[in-house]
């Protein structure tokens, strides 16, 4: 019996004590068992990319309607489900965005605060009034997790991009992950358990409320004019690397060709 024991134990990876415990216990999905299968985009397995680079789904239980990050009570903001590869995160329309700049949801947010993380040239060419400009992860750091904001009622945190469809879903990854290591100790509590994605990005946003916008302008990433600016900016955060560390250029150039033709279409 202990023969077998020991070979169940060394197949399984198990302790003595029992199974290891689980080192993402917040970035579980709200969906249940049975709907986890091949067929469901946002099924139940970690995938490749900023999903498991940053331990998976962002919500904290299984609640339905799904809690915010602490499990203290329900998300205030209207919101829907990010495409399939960000489906575990939260996202606002652009007229939701606007309403909570104009102070519709005062009653209840003290405070709220717009993460901007697109480069330093888009966010200086136009950027949501009052938004906060952050680039890399040392910089969400010194802002947010130094000396973390702690309101007396409800803070909400905004991310977003151009699209909102890479440096801001990784960045609110990032800060989740951070946040949660740093309240190990006193789980789950969080300096920010409510966190949002603004669906289409500034791209969107801008089209449709550019008086809410300073200065009211948009500059793509990849605009011809700024190209040396976006390939610094690149090799800084760091997003496109091969394996050796070097940044790849050739592709980078190829990516930044094929941004330009979709925007000429």
């Amino acid at each position: 019996a202990c023969h077998c024991v020991g070979r169940y134990r060394q197949r399984f990876q198990l302790c003595p004590q029992g199974p290891p415990r689980d080192p993402f216990p917040s970035c579980r999905s709200t969906l249940r068992p049975h709907q986890c299968r091949l067929g469901n985009p946002c099924s139940h397995r970690r995938s490749s990319g900023i999903n498991a680079e940053y331990g998976g789904c962002m919500d904290s239980s299984y609640d339905n309607p799904p809690l915010i990050g602490n499990n203290s009570r329900q998300y205030l903001l209207p919101y829907k489900a990010c495409h399939s590869e960000h489906c575990d995160l939260k996202c606002i329309t652009p007229n939701t965005m606007n309403n909570l700049v104009k102070g519709v949801y005062s009653d209840n947010v003290e405070n709220y605060v717009v993460i901007d993380t697109r480069y330093p040239y888009e966010f200086n060419g136009g950027h949501i009034e009052g938004a906060v400009n952050v680039v890399t992860q040392n910089d969400l750091i010194q802002q947010f997790l130094t000396d973390p904001l702690i309101p007396y009622k409800r803070q909400v945190i905004i991310f977003h991009c151009e699209f909102s469809s890479k440096r801001g879903p990784r960045m609110c990854r990032f800060l989740r992950k951070e946040d949660r290591d740093r309240n190990a100790y006193r789980y789950p509590e969080l300096f920010y358990p409510e966190m949002y994605i603004l669906h289409g990005g500034y791209k969107e946003f801008f089209a449709l409320y550019p008086d809410l916008c300073s200065p009211s302008n948009y500059i793509p990433m990849a605009d011809p004019d700024y190209e040396e600016q976006l390939m610094h900016w690149q090799k800084v955060c760091k997003t496109i690397t091969d394996p050796n560390g070097t940044t790849n250029i050739r592709g980078f150039k190829s990516r930044l060709r094929s941004q330009r033709q979709l925007q000429l279409s």
